[in-house]
């Protein structure tokens, strides 16, 4: 990402940070402590009491609402946003709406905040009283509790929001700006990793059933995440115009799916296909690429084809042993290529050297490995510690070579 870049992208953001302070409604209990006044460890308190380090002050469920409006604005910012800067990158054209909707968690934070100033106390004591009646060995663990008072005024949530700018441009600032420019270029990579994570889970949890095994078949309601996805990507585009162009391509896959009913052969497939390459958020950036220089359409093909060379690729067993000293790696190379148009044309010697080892390989009665790769193939001997690489020169589909 060029200078102009990173200040084109942070000329579009809104960077967001929210502020949470909550009470756990626990204290912490000191080991030295515990083991003074229980020496032999025995009697020791319930687990409904007291974890590890800490006991419980009031029940739980009292402070569940705050913790659930904490991960409500967390979901909000993370749809609407991508981490930077320790808060969320928000587009300039979705801020307001995030902005009016913060403000409402936070309205609802206050409400909640001011019930419990009300009620906190008396749910403190009731916690104390229905413990030590049932267990009175541990009513010391329970002693000068806070109040409800100093509870809430610890308690608050608020958010900041700013935009950024690059540091200074003087020559003194260059290690400051190229940090600064690092980060920026960050949100590419994220964003195509949080695709990657969501189509992960959406390969491990729902293309897979409980024994591990891939479905026959999937549901409508399976391709949802593929859909959040391209929806992602779009609304990202600032980020990486190429993340408009895959989310044509994902487009394009669906289109071989049945809009209603049972998704099952070919169109599962189709999912199956689009969800590996989406779990690699490289492969997923470089067809997001060639689809906005060819066409959704046309890299969807690449992409379609490219695939079915590498599962053929991968059912043949990549180890030969020359039954003859005459059994060449040009033979084998043939093999694959015959197999593999999208990788490896012919595998050709692209000066003198190469053009010996080839010759030395070729003639050489021992094991040949060849590890497939889009622009490499590594040639092992047996006596040899080191592998050789040979540069396949010319590759079938440089396009298809980005891929694999």
């Amino acid at each position: 990402m060029t200078q102009n870049a990173s200040t084109t992208i942070d000329g579009q953001i809104v960077v967001v940070a929210p502020e949470f302070h909550l009470w756990s409604g626990r204290r912490a209990i000191k080991a030295d402590k515990l083991s003074a006044l229980n020496p032999q460890g025995i009697n020791l308190p319930p687990a409904g009491l007291a974890s590890l380090g800490s006991v419980k002050l009031v029940d739980p469920d009292k402070l569940k609402p705050f913790d659930k409006l904490k991960d409500e604005t967390h979901r909000l910012l993370a749809s609407n946003g991508i981490k930077l800067f320790g808060g969320y990158a928000i587009h300039v054209d979705e801020f307001n709406d995030v902005f009016k909707k913060l403000q409402g968690i936070q309205a609802h934070f206050d409400t909640l905040k001011a019930d419990l100033l009300i009620t906190l106390d008396a749910s403190i004591q009731k916690w104390v009283t229905d413990w030590v009646s049932s267990n009175p060995g541990n009513q010391h663990l329970l002693q000068n509790l806070p109040t409800a008072q100093a509870v809430f005024g610890k308690m608050s949530f608020d958010f900041h929001s700013f935009r950024i700018a690059p540091p200074s441009s003087d020559e003194a600032q260059d290690e400051a700006g190229n940090d600064y420019r690092t980060k920026l270029q960050g949100l590419r990579g994220e964003l195509y990793r949080e695709a990657a994570r969501e189509a992960s889970i959406l390969m491990s949890q729902y293309l897979v059933n409980e024994n591990g095994n891939a479905r026959d078949y999937i549901t409508q309601k399976t391709l949802r995440p593929v859909k959040r996805i391209a929806d992602r990507l779009r609304q990202f585009t600032f980020v990486d115009m190429a993340a408009g162009s895959l989310a044509d391509v994902i487009d394009w896959t669906m289109k071989q799916v049945p809009p209603e009913g049972r998704v099952d052969g070919p169109a599962l497939m189709a999912v199956w296909n689009m969800a590996r390459l989406l779990s690699n958020p490289e492969e997923a950036a470089r067809l997001g690429q060639i689809a906005s220089q060819s066409g959704a359409d046309s890299a969807w093909s690449i992409f379609e084809a490219s695939t079915q060379a590498q599962a053929e690729v991968q059912a043949e067993v990549v180890e030969v042993k020359p039954e003859t000293a005459t059994t060449s790696l040009m033979e084998f190379a043939d093999r694959v290529d015959s197999l593999n148009q999208a990788f490896v044309e012919t595998v050709q010697p692209t000066n003198t050297d190469q053009a010996q080892q080839l010759q030395d390989i070729a003639t050489s009665p021992v094991e040949i490995v060849v590890k497939q790769k889009p622009d490499e193939v590594y040639v092992h001997q047996s006596e040899a510690p080191k592998a050789s690489v040979i540069q396949p020169s010319p590759l079938a589909s440089t396009a298809m070579g980005l891929l694999f």
